[in-house]
């Protein structure tokens, strides 16, 4: 995404364009109170300046969500999803997610993601924008109380995707 995309929410007008290393400090903020294992701020460096697709949506000049996927051979995986949590359940994350699968995934064949299996909130809203599940990783996650012990806790992570290319019979 090179451009800036408006999406209308609420009576609200938000922007949403390239995430960049100038919306770090709000991001990381917003990474650190809304993840049990956060992104560092090396991830999203090496994100924004790599070859990932790396979007932002701002509502009064101010970071409300973001996202960042890889793209290869047709095929996306959305590595992270995030809105701020002062917009949880406000219906905000399934008007961003809908506009990025609708307007930025539009040319892909299909869309891949892992969501926590504790995160329900999250699995709700991907399968409302029409992701279904087709899998699950075995003790894919860390859980958070284990960052500092040799040995620690695993979650298991669902698998989603949506086929977004009707293939030619």
């Amino acid at each position: 995404m090179d451009q800036i995309e408006v999406l209308r929410w609420r009576g609200l007008v938000a922007r949403i364009e390239p995430l960049t290393l100038a919306h770090l400090d709000e991001v990381l903020v917003i990474e650190r109170e809304s993840h049990k294992t956060p992104w560092t701020e090396k991830n999203f460096r090496d994100s924004i300046m790599g070859n990932h697709g790396c979007i932002a949506l701002l509502l009064n000049d101010s970071i409300s969500a973001y996202a960042i996927y890889s793209e290869v051979a047709g095929e996306i995986e959305l590595l992270l999803f995030v809105v701020a949590r002062r917009y949880w359940r406000s219906g905000l994350g399934y008007a961003f997610l809908s506009h990025v699968v609708e307007n930025v995934f539009s040319n892909a064949e299909s869309v891949f993601l892992e969501v926590r299996e504790s995160n329900i909130a999250a699995q709700k809203l991907y399968e409302k924008v029409g992701f279904n599940q087709v899998g699950m990783r075995k003790n894919y996650y860390r859980l958070a109380s284990a960052k500092e012990q040799d040995t620690f806790d695993l979650e298991d992570a669902i698998l989603y995707a949506m086929e977004m290319v009707e293939k030619p019979s």
